[in-house]
């Protein structure tokens, strides 16, 4: 008997929606045997703010927000699993980290990346659905300063990189190449949770926020190492967040590396109405996807594309696959993949848009 997983990438139920938001892809989203989604925010604005944390206004220093409401909203809509690890998670210092943790544990949707030391941060989630069990590591690259959990200090998992410029040209003055390397002791721990957990599970997934946000198309070097290192320990999946913006689907050894889900319950503009960047036009950040994994017998056997449109509300839509807002979204990736000289094949079939594994 076949399975269907389901990913999106960065949602926050932080919005004033009544309830509305995602009636639109309710029923696809609890279509999946398991759902998987990246909470972006915490849902408690309890805890003093800290130095680094992102967006003002509203967002952050509104009136109090219940976490119990925001976790049954979460449930309501079909997720079974999130990632939390993110830029944002310490926005509120641990406080509200732990009043989330505590509010999804309590309707019974696990976090992933988030805990009271690394090791518990870094502790998998492992779902059993009809005899498969499937496990999922989550971890974050762009975290800011003092975000990282530690042996003694809550937080999230780290996959940190590092930036070098490179001349590479003998005129003064004329561009570096971006250089970015994983931080070795944070890859010697993604592998060694990988291979740890691969014995337990038929299925992995790695969930990671990373990436270069809002920027077309870009995949900084350090992710490349970072999802090959993945698979080649065992992983079968990398789920990519954070950017804000859609990028490419690489297949490495016959195994997908999502770079970039882009939002899926986000609000994609700032405060006062302005896009938050002039890097993308308005209609990029309105194409997203869904990822749809068939699992068959302990493995996935294919892998499939849901277009999805974002409103200006935010409330995502699951165009048809007649609909030229998905042609829309499909031509963007293969142009994104094209950028990064990805050779990743998708076909229509049996009215899916369908990624060639190899």
């Amino acid at each position: 008997m076949s399975l269907t997983l389901l990913a999106v990438g960065d949602v926050s139920p932080r919005h004033s929606d009544d309830g509305r938001n995602l009636e639109a892809v309710r029923d696809l989203l609890r279509s999946g045997d398991i759902t998987f989604g990246q909470l972006e925010e915490p849902l408690s604005n309890r805890g003093a703010r800290q130095l680094y944390a992102g967006l003002g206004g509203p967002l952050w220093d509104g009136p109090p927000f219940n976490p119990d409401e925001g976790a049954e909203q979460m449930l309501d809509h079909g997720f079974d699993v999130m990632s939390f690890a993110g830029n944002h998670t310490m926005d509120r210092s641990e406080e509200s980290m732990f009043d989330t943790v505590d509010a999804m544990r309590k309707v019974g949707i696990p976090l992933l990346g988030v805990g009271a030391d690394i090791d518990a941060a870094r502790t998998p989630v492992i779902l059993e659905k009809d005899g498969t069990r499937i496990g999922f590591l989550g971890y974050a690259t762009v975290l800011p300063g003092g975000y990282a959990a530690g042996p003694a200090k809550s937080g999230v998992a780290p996959l940190r990189a590092t930036t070098f410029y490179e001349q590479v040209d003998w005129q003064p003055g004329t561009p570096p190449r971006i250089r970015s390397f994983p931080e070795p002791a944070d890859l010697d721990a993604l592998v060694a949770d990988i291979k740890a957990l691969r014995p337990r599970v038929d299925v992995l997934i790695m969930s990671v926020h990373w990436g270069v946000h809002f920027e077309p198309h870009t995949i900084a070097e350090y992710q490349y190492t970072y999802a090959h290192a993945a698979i080649d320990a065992g992983a079968d999946a990398v789920l990519g967040h954070h950017a804000h913006i859609l990028k490419g689907i690489e297949v490495y050894k016959g195994k997908p590396v999502i770079y970039s889900l882009n939002n899926f319950l986000l609000r994609p503009r700032g405060d006062d109405g302005e896009w938050l960047s002039e890097a993308n036009t308005p209609s990029d950040q309105q194409k997203s996807i869904m990822v749809k994994f068939t699992l068959d017998q302990g493995r996935i056997t294919q892998f499939a594309i849901q277009p999805i449109w974002l409103d200006h509300r935010p409330r995502p839509e699951a165009p048809s696959p007649d609909d030229p807002r998905a042609a829309s979204v499909l031509d963007y990736l293969r142009w994104c993949n094209e950028r990064q000289s990805l050779d990743t094949r998708i076909t229509v079939r049996d009215g899916e848009f369908v990624v060639d594994l190899g």
